[in-house]
């Protein structure tokens, strides 16, 4: 067993990597991955012509890579967006990242059958911040 949770971990590093765009502001990580790439550009000018800026991790492998887990670091408050209403992608990273970094990762998970439309989850990702309390200047 211990070899194959070294295989595992050494993995890490020769998967394809997280994609970045980070923002100089570090308060909004937005992860995503799959279908939602079409969509991301969209939700990133709705959210920023509201005055918020939000960095962006495209995750493209598991396990997940140092990068990510960096990235969570590195941001007050990460969503985890997808288009699946059960949110399996954050409770895998729930399980993946450090405890102590659970607590900054949030859910905006949502389907209703159609392809991703950016209003809708730009909608939701204000949601997801309102209810954990991201400060006033984000939300402006």
């Amino acid at each position: 067993m211990e070899r194959l949770k070294r295989k595992i971990d050494n993995s890490r590093t020769w998967l394809p990597q997280p994609i970045l765009r980070e923002e100089e502001e570090l308060e909004i990580g937005i992860i995503y991955y799959g279908s939602m790439e079409n969509t991301i550009q969209e939700i990133d000018d709705i959210l920023e012509s509201t005055g918020m800026k939000v960095s962006q991790c495209r995750i493209r492998s598991l396990p997940l890579s140092p990068i990510a887990e960096k990235f969570v670091r590195d941001h007050e408050t990460t969503i985890i967006l997808e288009v699946n209403r059960d949110g399996q992608m954050y409770g895998i990273l729930r399980k993946e990242l450090p405890i102590e970094l659970v607590p900054r990762v949030h859910s905006c998970a949502f389907s209703d059958g159609m392809p991703p439309r950016a209003m809708v989850y730009a909608e939701k990702i204000m949601d997801v911040l309102r209810n954990v309390g991201a400060t006033t200047e984000v939300l402006a």
